[in-house]
């Protein structure tokens, strides 16, 4: 079998991923679309005669001054949520703990079940969806963020604020930290998976953390069934990719998708504290002076699910 052959074995056909890359930008633009009424026919209530006016203000502003006090507040928050956890909270981190323990033991088995089942297909599989936990990621985010900006839709720039939050604590802060500690080796650089504290990369897997910590913002910000389907079905075949790549164990699968949902669903509670109500000034019809509350409904009613 030739170079080019093989190569084409590998990847897929170019008009293949360019297809598969055009969808997905439809599905990101329709989803930042399908919102913008939500926040058009938020309701208003004027209070008038109101003896001050205050400046209009916008809710968490993306300057770089403001969005660096904001990234570092989440992070305090975050970093040191351990302190205030409640025994409910414990539970769940310690049932969380006792899977990826328990996947450790069968990591081998699991290792090798997949590489049984490799193939050209799962290969390219992989290939075509392993970005989405690294560049493609940023680019999901911006993709948000610019739609938020030209269509002045708050809740699409609110998933590329806190999607990016969530990252850079999750996949740029935590995970990294972990990986030092632990130093496990890949599986493929060695056969023995329990090769720990050797300065390795393993665990937990950096991909699968980034794409989980996205996903897990973009299914807390949109209240649909077939959006979280979407969104953590893309997370988890990020995570079936790198295994599949021989990058990473079932267990650093598994770890690095617990730290992305937990920091991603904690830093969108915590932002969504920051918003929900906007009061700015108004002027009557007869020229009177008041003041216009605005409420985000769907926010409010997010913030009440997060915390029961």
């Amino acid at each position: 079998m030739n170079e080019r052959q093989q190569r084409d074995r590998t990847h897929l056909p170019l008009s293949v991923r360019m297809a598969l890359r055009s969808c997905f930008w439809a599905l990101v633009t329709c989803l930042s679309l399908a919102t913008s009424s939500a926040f058009a026919q938020a309701p208003t209530l004027a209070i008038p005669d109101s003896p001050e006016s205050p400046v209009a203000v916008r809710p968490l502003d993306f300057s770089p001054p403001s969005y660096f006090l904001l990234l570092r507040e989440d992070t305090r928050q975050i970093v040191f949520s351990p302190l205030r956890w409640e025994e409910r909270t414990w539970k769940k981190a310690g049932l969380g703990v006792g899977a990826v323990a328990i996947l450790m033991l069968v990591d081998g088995r699991i290792k090798d079940v997949t590489r049984e089942n490799a193939s050209p297909e799962t290969s390219r599989l992989s290939r075509a969806v392993q970005p989405f936990g690294s560049d493609y990621s940023w680019a999901v985010l911006g993709t948000f963020y610019g739609a938020g900006e030209l269509m002045n839709n708050e809740r699409a720039s609110a998933v590329a604020k806190d999607g990016l939050t969530s990252s850079l604590i999750a996949a740029g802060l935590i995970t990294p930290a972990i990986k030092a500690i632990t130093g496990r080796s890949r599986p493929s650089q060695s056969e023995d998976e329990n090769l720990f504290f050797i300065g390795g990369q393993s665990f937990p897997s950096g991909h699968t953390t980034q794409a989980f910590a996205v996903a897990s913002v973009i299914a807390a910000h949109y209240d649909s069934a077939w959006v979280d389907a979407i969104a953590y079905g893309m997370a988890g075949l990020v995570g079936y990719a790198r295994m599949e790549q021989d990058a990473h164990y079932a267990s650093d699968v598994i770890a690095g998708a617990i730290i992305g949902i937990a920091v991603g669903r904690s830093v969108v509670r915590l932002n969504n504290e920051r918003r929900g109500v906007r009061v700015q000034p108004t002027i009557s019809s007869n020229g009177g002076a008041g003041l216009a509350v605005r409420l985000d409904l769907s926010t409010l009613r997010r913030r009440q699910v997060h915390e029961h």
